[in-house]
């Protein structure tokens, strides 16, 4: 019995011992993005502007226009621009910003489609304000004007929101992160899944690329 018992102590160990080498080895180390006088060391990164996308369909579109290349998982990053892969809702976003830290001198630009209540499909809207879906008396704001988007932890089919608004999974989480965030959004659906899956195919992001230039012109990442 008794060596029985140190049998299955040694056992114990070692199982501890592996599961802690194997959360060691996909525990990856954390990257710092900031200003050039603040990006040191092997995982720091130098950049004026952070894009934040949820899906690599949309982060597509900004690695390809600007040319950045990839660091990690979920960075990507060029000379003065970098871009982070979140993964769908607030769950992983919190992951991914806690993953990639963000000085809060950077202004983030979170880019995505958006359900809407009422506007059409391939409308592009700045978000002006976000809420939470279930509390749409607390907003945070973006920019002085724009569209009011709600954050859900689902997607969106029906809504009690009567103004015209858009509706995503993401940003009130980065923002809630992040007080120095803009949004860009297009519209891919009018609360309908089908719709999203059918008008992302050939969604046109000339209208949001186009903003994104300026925002970074006004931070200097970009020339003007």
């Amino acid at each position: 019995m008794q060596n029985f018992k140190k049998l299955l102590s040694f056992i114990l160990i070692c199982a501890a011992l592996f599961l802690g080498a194997c959360a060691s080895e996909n525990t990856a180390a954390p990257i710092f993005v900031g200003e050039p006088s603040s990006a040191r060391g092997e995982n720091a990164f130098a950049a004026k502007a952070v894009f934040v996308a949820a899906i690599p369909d949309e982060a597509n579109r900004i690695i390809a226009r600007y040319g950045l290349k990839k660091k990690s998982e979920n960075f990507y990053i060029s000379k003065d621009i970098a871009c982070v892969v979140t993964g769908v809702g607030g769950e992983n976003v919190e992951n991914a910003l806690r993953q990639v830290r963000i000085s809060p001198k950077i202004p983030i630009i979170n880019i995505g489609y958006c359900g809407s209540n009422s506007h059409k499909i391939g409308d592009f809207f700045e978000v002006s304000k976000v809420s939470k879906i279930e509390d749409p008396k607390k907003s945070l704001k973006l920019s002085k004007s724009g569209a009011p988007c709600y954050t859900a932890d689902f997607f969106v089919e029906n809504a009690k929101i009567s103004e015209p608004a858009v509706f995503d999974m993401e940003l009130f989480y980065i923002r809630s992160a992040h007080g120095n965030t803009r949004s860009l959004k297009l519209v891919s659906d009018n609360l309908s899944k089908a719709e999203f899956k059918e008008s992302i195919k050939n969604a046109s992001w000339d209208k949001v690329l186009n903003a994104a230039d300026e925002i970074l012109k006004e931070c200097g990442a970009l020339q003007k």
